[in-house]
């Protein structure tokens, strides 16, 4: 793990991290219960935008490692209303930034 809620540019990156020369950049979005929608639905393009905008303001500042493939991906937790276990799934590559623009 490189950092948790790393700060560039005004924006905010929950999670990095670093495997196999790929950094892991992971939007982490919950809901509780399903009336709301699926929580990868409040990644929209602007989001993902503000996204691709934090990541290179950290880079170019030296905060990620440069010489790295970046990878975009989102944690969802769904929390029940019963009380019970939350559901977590794990979205890897779930956009490219190389299409937001």
């Amino acid at each position: 793990m490189l950092g948790a809620n790393v700060r560039a540019g005004g924006g905010e990156l929950d999670l990095c991290a670093l495997a196999g020369g790929v950094l892991h950049v992971i939007e982490v979005r919950s809901r509780v219960g399903g009336h709301a929608g699926h929580p990868l639905e409040s990644v929209g393009p602007a989001k993902r935008r503000r996204l691709a905008r934090t990541v290179a303001v950290a880079l170019a500042e030296g905060r990620l490692p440069r010489q790295c493939e970046v990878r975009y991906d989102v944690a969802t937790v769904v929390w029940p209303e019963t009380g019970s276990a939350p559901r977590v799934e794990v979205f890897e590559g779930a956009f490219d930034a190389l299409d937001l623009w």
